[in-house]
């Protein structure tokens, strides 16, 4: 067999076939009656110089393999894919705002570490945080209209609307939350609860509240590295003075670096960014754009304001997620000389490489926050199925709803029934369900919810209510 460059490609010689080589090399010079068993010193030279020779061989098919975009792999890839336009989504750590609380003034260290209760899953607080200055403050008293909760405190809270405190010592635990108040009076705050609990709330101890202090917070591993609302709850470095933590939203989740096969598949994906300036193309290239999750480009080719405000010969792209100055950056770079850019955002000015500005402008996508409401009942009879599972299975159910929205795109309709449904559906241990879905809380219906062009559905696991075998989720 040729092996080497030639005509029809690169052959690379195997170890089998370099070692034959070798054996007939010996014997032509040493004479048939040579002994070239492995076990015979010349054997095992010979085994030596095969393996190296070998490897020489996978680096020169390395090489040749790596001057190729269907081929390549590594930094020969990003090199290869660097020439289109294309580069290689760096891993994210997940990122997620904590809310702290404890003794007045305590300070908690910089890169002080929580965790998801039961998962396990690493958190580290970005920068350093002082608990603030309200002390524990006693309830008297917690009453309830719909869904509002009033509280009252023996003493002046010094509360403002706006903050973020933890409720605790009340029976009805729907009481028991971290919430963020709007202030009545100097006694006096509301807050928000779910599912109706008893009122006045009651207590075997003390009604109490504690100023929560947030934090920006990122996880110890570079991976979607998944914490639902309520679950960082686990102080895994306790200091004195930090009784608390708590997270309110689930945590943006973050990647693991972009492997060869997809980042291959997303190039041949985006393909249309080669050598053109098409609508296609540049919402391809805002998706390149560091920590930009979605993207859609509309645009006006007529000489006249459009109905939705574009001028004349523009586009307005609209971006979830990246930083203002990053996206400006890539729009100039791909649209076409000349089309105006417009947009809800503070414009941007790029200064182009002969050092001429251009006022770049740009929409944020609005995102839609959609409320679930749930009622299912388990399995826990083995001979009926697969049994419900008790430890992990309400937080596999949220996770599974929130996971279904990374799939959405802007303008896309929410269809719950039947695709949210089968994902729900699919969680082993479910015998039955109900679900409603829509755009405002307290959902009572499951059509289909329409999103706006200019919209992308979210959602967040505290937007997900209902009960699990009568107990709330």
């Amino acid at each position: 067999m040729t092996t080497g460059l030639t005509s029809t490609g690169f052959t690379r010689a195997r170890l089998a076939d370099i070692k034959s080589d070798l054996q007939d090399d010996f014997k032509d010079s040493f004479g048939d009656a040579f002994i070239l068993d492995d076990d015979s010193p010349e054997g095992k030279l010979i085994g030596i110089m095969s393996d190296r020779e070998d490897l020489i061989w996978e680096a020169l098919e390395a090489i040749y393999n790596g001057q190729y975009v269907d081929s390549a792999g590594g930094v020969s890839q990003d090199k290869a894919y660097a020439m289109t336009g294309h580069v290689r989504q760096n891993p994210l750590q997940s990122t997620v705002t904590l809310y702290c609380a404890g003794t007045a003034g305590t300070v908690i260290a910089k890169d002080s570490t929580v965790s998801v209760v039961l998962a396990g899953d690493y958190f580290q607080l970005i920068t350093a945080v002082t608990l603030g200055s309200i002390a524990n403050k006693t309830i008297s008293g917690i009453t309830r209209s719909g869904t509002t909760a009033t509280a009252t405190t023996s003493t002046t809270h010094g509360l403002t609307t706006g903050d973020y405190v933890f409720v605790t010592g009340a029976v009805q635990t729907d009481y028991n939350i971290l919430a963020q108040v709007t202030v009545i009076d100097t006694t006096n705050f509301s807050y928000t609860v779910a599912n109706s609990p008893a009122t006045p709330a009651t207590t075997t101890t003390a009604l109490a509240m504690d100023e929560a202090t947030a934090v920006e917070a990122e996880s110890v591993e570079y991976d979607a590295i998944q914490a639902l609302s309520g679950t960082l709850t686990v102080i895994e470095n306790p200091i004195t003075g930090w009784d608390t933590v708590e997270n309110l939203l689930d945590a943006s989740t973050g990647r693991l670096e972009e492997t060869d096969a997809v980042f291959r598949a997303r190039r041949e994906a985006s393909l249309a960014l080669l050598g053109s300036a098409t609508i296609e193309a540049i919402q391809a290239a805002l998706l390149n754009v560091t920590s930009v999750t979605s993207s859609v480009v509309y645009e006006n080719p007529t000489g006249v304001t459009d109905g939705d405000g574009r001028p004349p010969y523009s586009i307005e792209c609209l971006v979830a997620g990246g930083t203002p100055a990053d996206i400006c950056e890539n729009i100039f770079e791909n649209k076409a000389g000349g089309v105006e850019t417009y947009g809800n955002q503070t414009p941007v000015v790029h200064v182009d490489s002969q050092g001429i500005n251009h006022t770049i402008e740009f929409s944020r996508l609005t995102e839609v926050p959609m409320y679930h409401a749930l009622t299912i009942t388990t399995n826990s009879d083995p001979l009926e199925g697969t049994i419900w599972d008790t430890a992990n299975g309400k937080t596999n159910l949220l996770a599974a709803i929130v996971a279904f929205y990374d799939d959405i795109t802007a303008g896309q309709n929410v269809k719950s029934m039947p695709y949210l449904m089968a994902a729900i559906g699919a969680i082993a241990g479910i015998k039955t369900i109900t679900m409603y879905c829509d755009r405002s809380a307290a959902p009572v219906t499951n059509t289909e919810v329409v999103i706006a062009s200019n919209e992308i559905a979210t959602a967040d696991s505290s937007d997900i209510t209902g009960t699990i075998d009568g107990a709330a989720i």
